[in-house]
């Protein structure tokens, strides 16, 4: 009988495989949850705000609600593929994650915020990320997350 031999990586490739066993589905998941998070915070900071993009007129509440999922989405990512490559302490690997995740939501707040409304204050476009980034992650583990005890995914 012949022996399948495992193939030699690319030092430094990523193969298919490996982009296939991420755990995409729960950082999407998360990320929209916390999209949505900062979308209903938006409207409570930026109720009648809108902007023209494309020709089409968005809720500026909704763009920062994209601008917090797509910083949670890239903290997952950093996460992944930069972490292990700085030399840290593994013991500190889910407060890393936490600190980077958080920053990168509340950073993709602030940027949407300024390239939507413009002159847009640091602090709240920040805080809004943040806090929507915390309240996203707690609801993905507690109830969309079934294998930590939700129901959803």
């Amino acid at each position: 009988a012949l022996k399948k031999m495992k193939q030699p990586a690319l030092e430094g490739v990523a193969s298919h495989s490996q982009f296939a066993d991420l755990p995409w589905k729960e950082w999407i998941s998360k990320g929209l949850a916390t999209g949505a998070i900062a979308t209903a915070a938006g409207y409570i900071l930026f109720p009648s705000e809108s902007v023209s993009v494309g020709g089409i007129q968005l809720p500026s509440a909704a763009g920062i609600g994209l601008g917090v999922a797509g910083g949670s989405v890239v903290g997952d990512l950093t996460h992944q593929f930069i972490f292990p490559y700085i030399p840290h302490d593994a013991k500190y690997d889910k407060a890393e994650a936490a600190v980077v995740s958080i920053a990168a939501s509340g950073l993709g707040s602030y940027a949407a915020g300024r390239l939507l409304i413009g002159d847009a204050p640091f602090l709240p476009l920040a805080g809004v990320g943040a806090g929507a980034y915390i309240a996203g992650d707690y609801t993905w583990h507690h109830f969309i997350n079934k294998a930590e005890g939700g129901f959803m995914l």
